[in-house]
């Protein structure tokens, strides 16, 4: 075989080497930019029970008795449910709770504490 035709030959094995490579580059980055897998049921519960666990921890650290308050956690949104013993604990409830990372809204179903009840 001639000088100019080897070259020629293994000029395009190089370039087929080369855009293979580059290919299967291509695919590998696709398939890390495609979206996560859809959480499974237990790990939202996981992630929700562990949201109404910081915001009870909240609560308390903002001296709020949170011990006659529900707090549900779903998806992000915090309902808040129960009696408080001061009706200035309502709103102070509701925002303490918003500032918790992690809770997108707050649901708050608050009411005061009624003596004899």
């Amino acid at each position: 075989m001639n000088k100019p035709l080897k070259m020629l030959v293994g000029t395009s094995f190089a370039l087929m080497l080369s855009f293979g490579f580059q290919a299967a580059h291509a695919q590998d980055d696709t398939a890390a930019s495609a979206p996560a897998a859809k959480p499974t049921h237990k790990q939202k519960w996981h992630a929700d029970h562990k949201l109404e666990g910081q915001v009870r921890h909240a609560l308390t650290t903002h001296k709020i008795e949170s011990s006659d308050i529900r707090i549900v956690a779903r998806g992000g949104t915090v309902t808040l449910d129960g009696t408080v013993q001061d009706q200035s604990q309502i709103a102070q409830a509701a925002t303490v709770a918003q500032g918790v990372t992690g809770v997108k809204a707050v649901k708050n179903n608050l009411t005061m504490h009624e003596a004899g009840n």
